[in-house]
């Protein structure tokens, strides 16, 4: 290991980048740390180009520093370097590798490094805030059957769930929990042992008055830990403006010919191309977008062998989905279009569909809107506003 450190072998003789070198250099030297023989000089070398590092590589550097009674400073630096790099949204949190060029030779995933920084967090007895939002993005990142997309996942979250639960859950449940809402008791439940057993309460706030303060507690008489998610249903009174609450959407009206619909107005009989273009600043899993139509249109189904072959062009518009992820399932429904993903990756991704103005009059154009089924706080609408066919 130290001769591949130092360059004892001809790196030129194998097709891996620096990306590659750096995150099997951080490990080697985790590795030598653990041994007893840190390697100081090339810990000095790879704190130089921590700029460039992976993040995986970081997370075995700073476990490397704290082994090798490392300057307190260093280890500072490449903490806040790593944490300066978490994806956070309401409940769930991860990290995304910003360059992975070369690292598919080491089996690199943003799964397998979440999942590593939050072990190295854990074992080293850091001050993790997030670290139970991380844990639930590992935990949906599970495929058919409960495993992970691979060994190298499969093995590294295992590890982190592992600390994690020795850290946090060591002691058995048994305690008693009151939940108050302004005082007022909303949830008592006592709780032993280890389960998955959920207490769900729904709470009707709609007499509070506009600007009232609502105090919630809770109060846990006993030892172990506990987890809980408070939710917010509304429905607004008005017209929906638009909004971007994680994910933005933007619906675009065309006339086939290619005339842009003008003050909303479109001729009757007229064939409409509807673009739907969602972005996402992270990634995001089991995606849906539900697209309402105004009453006075229907939607042109291309699957249909019935269809004129005029629109044979737009097929391949339907889905933008890749071996990655984006749109990958669709239905269509009388009076609306559901577009699902199962990921959706950091970018714009887009869905198109043809639909025909059939009925004279004037309609509401409802908000068109796309959310993260399981975590419905991260999600984004249109405006709604008034439609004319003419």
């Amino acid at each position: 290991m130290k001769g591949i450190l130092h360059s004892r072998i001809d790196k030129n003789m194998y097709p891996y980048t620096w990306n590659y070198w750096a995150t099997t250099n951080s490990l080697i030297m985790y590795v030598l740390a653990l041994y007893g023989e840190p390697d100081h000089a090339y810990i000095e070398k790879m704190y130089l180009d921590r700029e460039k590092m992976p993040y995986f590589g970081l997370a075995y550097l700073m476990k490397t520093l704290k082994l090798a009674n490392s300057d307190p400073a260093v280890y500072q630096d490449i903490r806040r370097m790593i944490l300066n790099g978490l994806k956070e949204s309401p409940t769930v949190a991860y990290f995304e590798e910003p360059n992975a060029k070369g690292l598919e030779w080491c089996f690199h995933s943003n799964v397998r490094t979440t999942a590593l920084i939050l072990q190295a967090f854990m074992e080293l007895g850091e001050d993790f805030p997030q670290a139970s939002k991380i844990v639930k993005w590992l935990i949906s990142k599970r495929k058919l059957g409960g495993a992970w997309y691979n060994t190298q996942e499969n093995i590294y979250v295992l590890h982190a769930l592992n600390t994690y639960f020795l850290r946090y859950e060591g002691s058995e449940p048994d305690f008693k929990l009151v939940v108050k809402l302004d005082r007022k008791r909303v949830l008592e439940s006592n709780y032993k042992g280890y389960n998955l057993r959920q207490d769900i309460q729904l709470i009707d706030i709609s007499n509070a008055s506009e600007g009232e303060e609502l105090k919630l507690k809770f109060d846990k008489r006993g030892k172990g830990r506990y987890y809980y998610e408070t939710r917010l249903k509304y429905y607004p009174q008005d017209l929906a403006q638009a909004k971007d609450h994680g994910i933005s959407i933007i619906k675009k009206w065309e006339i086939i010919e290619g005339d842009q619909v003008n003050d909303a107005m479109i001729p009757n009989g007229a064939t409409v191309k509807v673009t739907l273009t969602a972005a996402t600043p992270m990634e995001r899993n089991y995606i849906v977008l539900d697209d309402p139509l105004p009453a006075g249109f229907e939607v042109i189904n291309t699957r249909l062998k019935t269809v004129s072959s005029v629109y044979e062009e737009y097929k391949p518009l339907e889905l933008s989905a890749d071996y990655w992820g984006g749109f990958n399932y669709y239905e269509i429904k009388d009076d609306r279009v559901i577009v699902f993903a199962d990921n959706l990756p950091r970018g714009v991704h887009t869905f198109v569909y043809l639909c025909k103005a059939l009925t004279p009059g004037e309609y509401n154009l409802p908000a068109t809107k796309v959310e993260e089924m399981y975590t419905p706080e991260v999600f984004g609408r249109t405006g709604e506003k008034e439609i004319i066919i003419k």
